[in-house]
């Protein structure tokens, strides 16, 4: 494969998006592999291509039936860099949306939902595979559907190398179509990432389209709250509440509800499907396929099978003809009319005295004693398990056959073998009596001890525990709320966890006081923990104000008196405000947050002016606040934020990171002004016992110790690599108030 000219010559482009190229290959074999191809600006980023080694080679034994198979990375031609996978056979689900209008061949609600939940399950395996492995570029790009309907999941395992960019979030969706969550710093592509990306899938199967560049992040609530999907009659309807609920988490626009694993999201999708919507979901996407000219290949996997003629098993059979020697104890027939009496029970032997057929040879009288483990072996009360159960012989042969060897030997019997043996057992059982009590007992508590050491562990194999751990379920009313275990993160109720044996500190952090208490887990054992929490539900606020002021002011049309006003207590969500002044009405839709405080100024003039206000938008990598004035208009995290027409006096500040800015922007009527935010550079001192290698961000940074390490304020990723004693993560957030200083001792793990 690393014949790069004889690949060049094989390959054939498939697919072009932000990442690279998609070639289809064979190998010296005829085996088809794919090779994604990145694109020259990606590949030679520094620290991407050992990323992407490790990440393939660490997913080398990760097996699934919804993802393609890695077989390594390649350099081609010493320039492209390319990670060599199985081929994904189908159509890309990419292809399919954005051709459904023009084949007449939209996708339905059920459709729709036979994808996402595929794709759901697929990527909570993968996580399922290691803690920390994620896809990090989930998007219909990257989803193959087969000739059948089945999802393939492609270009997985790249979220640690797609880090190495340290793109914007703006910059990951416009150039990559890679949808990332807003959130200060660099963007760390986790599993909750992942949870994201699945949330704008789901959003973009149900609108039927592929979502347009300015529609996320800015748009993305309102294209979440206004869209109506294809229903199962081919009428556009509402998405039904249920599932509105489970999009508007996954997408994660209220981080105390959203989820936050692809375990919570496959199984509350799960409880919201209809067995309708299950069944007219494979029937769906098979209608559409056929629209799209990719038949299922039905016939191609099913004969092959067919080939494999029945009579040939029949045939492979007739050794079991040999067995005709047990049919041959034609003896076991004669016996049947004494089944009547007692001694019928003690002929059951004669069925095993077959194996005396193997000693036939030694005619003398030692055999006979070897009858007696024949005997034993054919417990009457129990021939169904005779076969697999040494133990019980004794048991069954003493006390039942000995207690019934008081008629004479059996008559009917021909063989002198069969005449023999009752006679010995007669003859021997006073003797051996009290023996064989001893052994009876020791067989019982041997075969109850051996049922019990059985039973525990297939209990310890069934909840896939390792030694020393336990399971605790905690639930919660209302659900939804972090849980702490031990002051470490620990996902949100309900939530099913893996504790070590012992005392743990539980803490459910809802809005107001944290409820907290200790459980004892059990190793090999469930506990369940049920809190009752009250219903109080986290609030945001709106101040309004209006120029000139004294308009008067309705929020979702509850009056609130003279402009400027301030309300509290406001749900989370969008609210209408209405403002009015001399017979002008002005309407604005307004998203308050949870704990936050949103800001809305309103500029009143006469109708005929037109529009006199515009919008400030603030790309930052850090959190700010801004302030005009000394009043707060809003933050970063407002997609928009409404101002009057004209000049304006902004500063923004970071408190915790010691920033601040003033800034002059003007801001043109009916437009939107956005403002990028440089950030000043900081300080950092470094070092470590013995010694390591610093990498800051991905790029080296020299060998410890460093004193003056200059980088951007914020938070960084600082690693540490030692040759023999390994590597060291951490995180340090830098200010422009004081350097940071961070030191690891290597040789401590």
């Amino acid at each position: 494969m690393n014949q790069s000219g004889a690949v060049e010559k094989l390959t054939t482009v498939i697919f072009r998006d932000g990442l690279g190229e998609r070639r289809r290959m064979k190998d010296s074999i005829g085996t088809e592999a794919d090779l994604l191809c990145l694109a020259p600006e990606i590949a030679t980023v520094p620290g991407l291509e050992s990323a992407l080694r490790k990440s393939v080679t660490r997913l080398a034994g990760f097996r699934h039936p919804s993802f393609t198979e890695y077989r390594s990375v390649e350099r081609f031609g010493g320039a492209t860099l390319a990670a060599v996978s199985d081929a994904a056979q189908g159509v890309r689900l990419s292809e399919i949306l954005s051709a459904a209008p023009d084949r007449n061949a939209p996708l339905d609600l059920a459709a729709s939902l036979h994808i996402v939940r595929q794709a759901v399950a697929a990527v909570d395996a993968l996580h399922g595979f290691e803690a920390d492995v994620s896809h990090g570029a989930i998007g219909p790009e990257r989803i193959v559907i087969t000739a059948r309907g089945k999802v393939l999941v492609t270009d997985y395992g790249l979220a640690t190398s797609l880090e190495q960019l340290r793109y914007s979030h703006q910059h990951y969706w416009k150039s990559l179509r890679i949808p990332l969550p807003r959130s200060a710093g660099l963007a760390r592509i986790d599993q909750r990432v992942d949870v994201t990306q699945l949330g704008v899938l789901a959003l973009t199967l149900f609108l039927g389209r592929m979502l347009k560049d300015d529609e996320y992040s800015a748009k993305l609530v309102d294209v979440a709250n206004s869209f109506q999907t294809m229903g199962v009659t081919g009428d556009l309807e509402p998405l039904r509440p249920g599932l509105g609920a489970w999009l508007t988490r996954a997408l994660q626009f209220d981080q105390h509800s959203s989820l936050t694993t692809a375990a919570e999201a496959r199984i509350e999708l799960e409880s919201l499907m209809t067995d309708d919507e299950r069944s007219a979901g494979a029937a769906s996407m098979e209608r559409l396929l056929t629209r799209f000219g990719v038949k299922a290949p039905e016939p191609v996997v099913v004969r092959p099978p067919e080939a494999v003629k029945a009579p040939e098993p029949v045939k492979h059979q007739e050794p079991a003809r040999h067995q005709e020697p047990v049919r041959h104890q034609e003896p076991v027939r004669h016996q049947e009319p004494v089944r009547h009496q007692e001694p019928v029970r003690h002929q059951e032997p004669v069925k095993l005295q077959e194996p005396i057929r193997h000693y036939e040879p030694v005619k003398h009288p030692e055999p006979v004693r070897h009858h007696e483990p024949i005997v034993v072996a054919a417990p009457s009360p129990l021939p169904p398990s005779a076969p697999p159960a040494p133990p019980a012989p004794a048991a069954s042969v003493i006390v039942p056959l000995a207690a019934r060897v008081e008629v004479p030997s059996p008559q009917p019997a021909t063989d002198m073998r069969f005449k023999q043996e009752p006679a010995v057992i007669a003859a021997r059982k006073p003797q051996q009596s009290p023996w064989m009590r001893m052994a009876v007992a020791a067989a019982v508590i041997a075969f109850l001890t051996t049922a019990g050491l059985y039973a525990v562990r297939r209990r310890a194999a069934a909840s896939d525990l390792p030694a020393g751990k336990g399971t605790l379920m905690v639930q919660s009313n209302p659900s939804g709320v972090p849980i702490d275990i031990d002051g470490k993160a620990s996902g949100v109720t309900p939530a099913t966890l893996s504790l070590t044996a012992g005392p743990h500190t539980l803490q459910l952090r809802a809005g107001g006081e944290p409820k907290t208490m200790t459980v004892s887990v059990t190793a090999g054992a469930q506990i369940s923990q049920y809190i009752e929490l009250a219903k109080t539900s986290a609030t945001g606020g709106l101040v309004v104000r209006t120029e000139p002021a004294g308009a008067q002011v309705s929020i979702d049309r509850v009056p609130q008196g003279a402009s400027p006003v301030t309300a509290n207590n406001l749900a989370p969500g969008d609210h209408t405000v209405v403002v009015t002044y001399e017979g002008v009405s002005v309407d604005q839709i307004v998203t308050v947050e949870a704990g936050t405080t949103s800001s809305l100024v309103v500029p009143i003039a006469a109708r005929e002016r037109g529009p006199v206000s515009g919008w400030l938008a603030v790309n930052s990598p850090i959190d700010v606040q801004i302030f005009e004035g000394g009043s707060l208009l809003g933050t970063n995290q407002t997609d928009r934020i409404m101002v009057p027409a004209g000049e304006h006096k902004l500063d923004f500040v970071n408190e915790a990171l010691g920033y601040r800015s003033a800034k002059t922007i003007s801001v043109g009527p009916g437009k939107v002004q956005t403002m990028t935010l440089k950030l000043p550079m900081g300080s950092m001192a470094v070092n470590a016992v013995p010694w390591a290698e610093v990498w800051l961000d991905g790029e080296r940074a020299g060998d410890t110790p460093i004193g003056n390490l200059q980088t951007t304020i914020g938070r960084h990723e600082v690693v540490f690599r030692h040759p023999e004693l390994g590597e060291s993560r951490q995180v340090v957030t830098v200010t422009a108030s004081a350097p940071a200083r961070l030191s690891v001792d290597m040789r401590k793990k």
